[in-house]
């Protein structure tokens, strides 16, 4: 469970603690024998929170930009390394980078939000 994250706004922040709290009040409260509609009850409300908390993880722009980068820094080391090292004959190197670039150009293809940012 992360301790903290760097954002604008505080609520990404807050929402990890909250769920940190659930995590570890959900184990106390195992200890302490509560019934178990109460313990399922509460797993399920700490499961939601943790999908809400991914999901706004997984839509927010620095997040997007960041895998960018991230597809652009494999691009490069891996077309490095099949200039160093690959053995296959051109053929079939061609349309491995054929179907890669196809590959590369889908991952990334700018979504709504990223179209907002670049105008």
């Amino acid at each position: 469970m992360e301790a903290m994250v760097r954002t604008s706004s505080g609520i990404r922040k807050h929402a990890i603690i909250l769920i940190a709290c659930l995590f570890q009040g959900i184990e106390l409260a195992s200890i302490a024998a509560l019934p178990p509609d109460v313990m399922s009850r509460a797993k399920q409300i700490s499961e939601e929170m943790s999908g809400l908390s991914t999901e706004v993880e997984k839509n927010s722009t620095t997040n997007k930009v960041l895998r960018r980068r991230k597809v652009l820094l494999e691009v490069c080391t891996n077309l490095k390394n099949l200039a160093n090292h690959s053995k296959l004959p051109s053929p079939e190197l061609g349309k491995f980078l054929k179907d890669y670039q196809r590959d590369t150009i889908h991952c990334l293809q700018p979504d709504e939000d990223m179209l907002s940012l670049e105008s």
